[in-house]
């Protein structure tokens, strides 16, 4: 709930730092009401975790670990 490693979520709009369960109920209720910003952030998360987690970017590191 109230983590965020290295601002990526607030810092790439793709998800929220909520330190309370009512703060998670008004931005659910937010995201149900404003449909569209929450596809511009599954989008963006999408995008995000291609560039960084793809298996073309993590693979060397894995080869690099079995050698």
């Amino acid at each position: 709930m109230n983590s965020n490693p290295d601002e990526i979520l607030t810092k790439f709009e793709i998800g929220f730092q909520c330190n309370s369960l009512d703060r998670i109920k008004d931005i659910i209720l937010n995201l149900i009401k404003n449909k569209n910003h929450l596809y511009e952030m599954g989008e963006k998360a999408h995008n995000y975790a291609m560039i960084n987690h793809s298996l073309d970017k993590l693979m060397p590191s894995v080869v690099n670990l079995i050698d």
